[in-house]
């Protein structure tokens, strides 16, 4: 049989917290049920991960998100939610609602997303949206047009004339 002082050792609750607590619950300290302190509860091992065949291959969810070159907790909710397939495409699925960006090019007019363009252009996909933000037009932030001029606000410090020392 546990002492109250066992028992509380055991628990996240303190001896007086739990004195009361079975008093009012009229029970014998062998018979609480108490919350215990994370490093007194016994975890079940986990034993072998989840492993999903790929190209022949078993790989566990971390393997796969190196391969396809995401985030693990992406490539995990990819696995519960998509299709297997699907998940494990190396090119992630497009967005339905992505607004398409036409841009007349020196090689035709093309329609693109902008996270498309940063990749066909090479621009950082954050470049684009802060110049966009500026005021930029989509074909000054991708490159086809020249930017528009700088605003000056000043040339530096103003020069004082001296003045003449009255003495």
């Amino acid at each position: 049989m546990l002492t109250l002082s066992e028992l509380a050792d055991m628990s996240s609750w303190s001896r007086t917290k739990l004195w009361q607590r079975l008093e009012r619950e009229k029970m014998e300290p062998s018979k609480a049920v108490l919350p215990l302190k994370a490093d007194k509860l016994k975890t079940k091992p986990t034993g072998k991960p989840n492993l999903y065949t790929y190209k022949g291959k078993e790989h566990t969810i971390a393997q796969l998100a190196n391969i396809v070159g995401i985030h693990k907790n992406a490539m995990r909710y990819r696995v519960n939610n998509w299709k297997f397939e699907e998940a494990v495409n190396e090119v992630p699925r497009e967005r339905p609602d992505a607004k398409k960006i036409t841009i007349m090019t020196p090689e035709g007019e093309k329609s693109m997303t902008m996270k498309q363009w940063s990749v066909y252009r090479d621009i950082d996909l954050v470049k684009i949206s802060m110049r966009k933000r500026r005021g930029w037009s989509y074909e000054q932030a991708l490159g086809y047009e020249p930017p528009p001029p700088t605003k000056r606000y000043g040339t530096g410090k103003k020069k004082r004339s001296p003045t003449p020392r009255t003495t």
